[in-house]
């Protein structure tokens, strides 16, 4: 019985021995990243965090308006680090501005908004429209500016104006319509002419029917802006002719302008 609890007493403390640990041992110091236990008493730890960094700039562009060589952006901008923000303003890459985003913007209920009306493109086609918060400094680094967006705005061609339609004739089913007009665009590539009328034609069936003709013309665009017009030939006798015209410019079509007149 005495060797038996002597045996215990043995196994337990040599258990003890195997697998307590002081409460002062420190963890593995040979990692290539030492946790903070592995420093000295009294020994220094990282350095304190940096002040905060720079921050971006917030803001959106709630609305965009072209008209007539104007162009209006409208919308509010902000940033952490101080303001107010300046708002620059784009179209096909060219820069105006700075503007301040200083205005009562009442949703965020701050000085944060801006209204800004720039000169713009008004030629026909598709212009580009960029508007940046530009970065307020602060903290530490440097953040970028902000874009708040880059809408596109279109310009279809100017529309032709005073048209005129009049009709001759050299011989019978040989009548022509000269179609005149002002020009009021500087950089169209031609105008899109369309005549159609009413024929009268004998079916399959050997019965007179009544079907819409047409023809279209390509007339030639006149450089700078004054008054052209163009010749249509080969045009049935006592029909009227219906005209529409249209400017064509960057691949856009104006809004179309209509005329007639019956031939002789």
């Amino acid at each position: 019985m005495r060797r038996t609890v002597l045996a215990v007493a043995l196994g337990a403390l040599a258990a003890s021995t195997l697998f307590a640990a002081p409460a002062s041992a420190k963890p593995t110091c040979d990692d290539p990243i030492p946790p903070p236990g592995c420093e000295e008493p009294g020994e220094p730890g990282d350095p304190p965090p940096p002040p905060g960094a720079d921050q971006q700039p917030q803001g959106w562009l709630d609305a965009y308006h072209y008209e007539s060589g104007r162009l209006r952006v409208t919308g509010w901008a902000a940033d952490p680090d101080g303001g107010p923000v300046s708002i620059m303003v784009s179209v096909d890459g060219a820069p105006a501005g700075p503007f301040a985003a200083a205005s009562r913007y009442a949703a965020r209920n701050a000085d944060v908004g801006f209204d800004i009306t720039v000169p713009a493109p008004s030629n026909a086609g598709s212009h580009r429209v960029c508007v940046t918060a530009l970065n307020v400094p602060g903290g530490t680094g440097y953040a970028p500016s902000s874009t708040l967006s880059c809408p596109s705005y279109q310009v279809d061609p100017a529309v032709p104006g005073n048209l005129t339609v009049t009709a001759g004739t050299s011989g019978f089913d040989n009548a022509y319509v000269d179609v005149a007009w002002s020009d009021n665009s500087s950089g169209e590539s031609h105008y899109a002419l369309n005549l159609s009328w009413m024929a009268l034609v004998m079916g399959r069936d050997g019965k007179w029917v009544r079907v819409t003709e047409a023809r279209a013309v390509q007339a030639a665009g006149l450089p700078g802006t004054g008054w052209t017009g163009t010749r249509v030939t080969g045009l049935p006798s006592n029909t009227y002719i219906m005209v529409t015209l249209a400017t064509v410019e960057a691949g856009r079509y104006s809004a179309t302008v209509t005329g007639g007149v019956r031939t002789p």
